[in-house]
């Protein structure tokens, strides 16, 4: 073999070293920020299965107290009262706020769940 192509093929194969090892470092780099990215995904989804879970129960309790508070409005109304009008104003009136209580609460979840997916999506997006 001549020097010349000696000298080719030993700048070749250091040329080929060097582009592996800038190649290697890339993929190293690449994968430490999709792992960074994952634990950041990860982070978000369980924090939106807890605020899920925390909203479904709060959701759970309102209902409960409003079929709590339509029993006792039941109740009241199967009494004798002299004041029954006065009490069915009131009665009413705690019906007609919790009503609203809860549509607030469902409205507030449903902006909550959104929030979330859109963190989520920009999660994702930033995975691409």
């Amino acid at each position: 073999m001549s020097q010349h192509m000696v000298s080719t093929i030993d700048s070749a194969e250091n040329s080929t070293s060097k582009h592996m090892a800038a190649l290697e470092a890339s993929l190293r780099s690449l994968h430490a920020e999709l792992c960074t990215a994952q634990d950041a995904l990860s982070a978000s989804q369980s924090q939106l299965i807890q605020c899920t879970s925390e909203s479904t129960l709060s959701l759970e309790n309102v209902r409960a107290a409003a079929g709590a508070a339509h029993d006792s409005v039941a109740a009241i109304e199967r009494m004798p009262d002299p004041w029954q009008a006065m009490h069915a104003h009131r009665v009413a009136q705690m019906t007609q706020r919790n009503d609203e209580f809860e549509r607030t609460l469902r409205r507030d979840h449903h902006e909550f769940s959104q929030m979330h997916a859109r963190r989520l999506a920009h999660v994702f997006s930033g995975l691409k």
